[in-house]
């Protein structure tokens, strides 16, 4: 057996129940006025100014009145929703009045548990905004986090993302999941081993891409086989060096830690984008869902 390779089985479809808490980072990524100005006046011009004043007096308060209606006349309305944002937004109303009021999903799926937050934006390169769902008091695994795609020609909803807990959701269609167990060569202080899924536009669904791992060297100096840690892949001298595998879920996976730190943030960079967190969501409430259109 090649002592730099580790041969090890990832199996995402088992992770419900498995995944620890959602507060796990992203280690190793990169971390994602008004002046007010002041004028002096010298006294003679002080004395000019005040000697003018009277005859001048009921022009200034003529041209203040026509400024002052000019600003409201110029004052603009909030322009009407488009028809169809119109109709995508009065769709998301409804399915979220009738899971607050009746526990019914967007689906029509009957659910024990309502979400507790909800947001309407963008989740991947589509350029239609979608309706996202969070329930974040379910259990101890972290949040969970749904997405539904409505469809305006048949008036349906598709459920785009509904696996596991403790997911991390971004807006460039990606969604991060932590493995069960830290199997990898770094502190899980410092890293925890993760996959990633990807919106896939061609198949309208998120499909496994690849699976992500660490070797820290101020953790283990060798492999388990004894294998040295790779300075020849830490040029930038980082301390930590990276294995991403891509593969299909359910594969083995080799685990050849064959990216530095530079390389694996553009990885980043070209995946993941903003996180979407409830920090950016509405609480589910008829106040907030009567708000979306007004």
């Amino acid at each position: 057996m090649n002592s730099r390779v580790v041969i090890k089985r990832f199996i995402i479809l088992g992770f419900t129940g498995w995944i620890l808490s959602s507060g796990l980072l992203l280690s190793g990524c990169k971390k994602i006025s008004n002046n007010e100005n002041s004028a002096s006046v010298d006294e003679s011009t002080y004395h000019s100014t005040v000697n003018s004043s009277e005859s001048s007096q009921n022009q200034d308060s003529k041209d203040a009145t026509n400024d002052i209606t000019a600003s409201f006349s110029e004052t603009e309305t909030t322009p009407a929703l488009p028809p169809e944002q119109q109709e995508l937004y009065s769709a998301y109303q409804k399915a979220l009045t009738n899971l607050l009021d009746h526990s019914v999903l967007p689906d029509g799926k009957s659910t024990n548990t309502k979400a507790d937050f909800f947001s309407i934006q963008k989740v991947d390169e589509e350029d239609t905004e979608e309706l996202i769902l969070a329930w974040t008091t379910t259990s101890s695994f972290g949040n969970i986090f749904y997405v539904y795609q409505y469809d305006i020609a048949t008036d349906t909803f598709h459920v785009k993302w509904n696996k596991s807990s403790s997911v991390k959701l971004y807006d460039k269609g990606t969604v991060l999941i932590p493995v069960p167990v830290n199997y990898g060569l770094s502190s899980t202080d410092e890293f925890y081993p993760y996959g990633i899924y990807q919106y896939q536009n061609d198949k309208n669904a998120y499909t496994f891409q690849a699976y992500v791992d660490a070797w820290q060297k101020s953790y283990l100096s060798a492999d388990y086989d004894g294998n040295p840690y790779p300075s020849n892949i830490d040029t930038e001298n980082a301390g930590m060096v990276y294995c991403i595998s891509y593969c299909r879920e359910g594969d083995d996976y080799v685990n050849d830690y064959n990216y530095s730190q530079s390389q694996y943030d553009q990885f980043c960079d070209e995946n993941f984008g903003m996180q979407i967190t409830t920090d950016h969501m509405m609480e589910l409430s008829s106040e907030n869902i009567n708000s979306i259109i007004k």
